[in-house]
């Protein structure tokens, strides 16, 4: 869990209009003066969702981390400007959120999917004015707004198998900025303790969704014992559905313990700056 405290000072500017339809936010941002003060917090704002799949592909269980954004502290020092609504504009083709500041001071979404989005958030005064979290000017540095991300763990597992199904990951959320900055695999065959005594010869392999290997690694497990791979791909990640291939010679009995990651961390762009989203 990741939890940032961000302070800013709000300018009150008024904008001619009232409270914006949730698809039409503007892109004026918040300016430096002593007349608001803007406190907010943030939970979740990156997070690596859990999904189990079983042998046939199908999620038996989602893990989703909801993001909150918490505005109960911010205070005006002008008794007749306040805040009326927050606003939340996620960008990933779900709905955006309008929330009357008198009802709730926390804006909560919960991601369609995995991936690296332009989500926007704010707040409208009483007085129309509408004001986004952003900068108001494009940076050429990795200071540059870091987008809202979701990485992706997804967990397999068979037992007392000779022959083990492909697991395929599901492809980050189509709105995504871009592909993940790199697959992180841990796995675990082990040689079962049965009638057949040999070794196994174990491969695993990584395809994009173009049917390209990303990774490739071998090993032997000894009867009885098993072995972990820890493997890493961060170069060209694709955009699009993984397929993971673990085949073992001969007729032994095996088992695995799988856990893929599609990780966004460290994902830093915006498509208005010097440091574009690679789509």
């Amino acid at each position: 869990m990741q939890k940032a405290l961000v302070l800013l000072v709000v300018l009150l500017m008024p904008m001619s209009g009232c409270l914006m339809t949730p698809d039409d936010f503007p892109d004026d941002i918040f300016f430096d003066t002593d007349q608001f003060w803007l406190t907010y917090g943030l939970d979740n704002w990156e997070m690596a969702n859990e999904y189990v799949k079983n042998a046939n592909n199908e999620t038996t269980s989602t893990t989703v981390h909801e993001l909150d954004i918490d505005f109960s502290d911010t205070e005006s020092y002008n008794p007749e400007v306040w805040v009326d609504h927050f606003w939340l504009a996620p960008n990933d083709g779900s709905p955006a959120q309008v929330v009357d500041a008198n009802t709730s001071q926390n804006l909560l979404y919960t991601p369609q999917g995995y991936g690296a989005f332009d989500l926007r958030f704010g707040m409208v005064l009483n007085t129309g004015s509408v004001y986004w979290h952003g900068f108001d000017q494009p940076n050429n540095s990795l200071d540059d707004f870091a987008p809202f991300i979701r990485s992706a763990w997804f967990v397999f597992e068979e037992n007392r198998e000779t022959e083990f199904a492909e697991l395929y990951v599901d492809g980050p959320h189509e709105a995504s900025l871009g592909p993940p900055r790199a697959i992180v695999i841990e796995s675990t065959v082990s040689n079962v303790a049965d009638l057949q005594f040999d070794p196994v010869d174990v491969t695993w392999s990584i395809y994009g969704p173009d049917g390209a290997m990303l990774l490739n690694h071998s090993a032997t497990v000894d009867y009885g014992d098993s072995v972990t791979w820890e493997g890493f791909v961060a170069e060209d990640v694709p955009f699009g559905d993984v397929t993971v291939v673990i085949e073992g010679d001969g007729s032994a009995t095996i088992s695995h313990e799988t856990r893929i990651k599609m990780s966004y961390s460290g994902f830093m762009c915006h498509p208005e700056t010097s440091r574009p989203c690679p789509r």
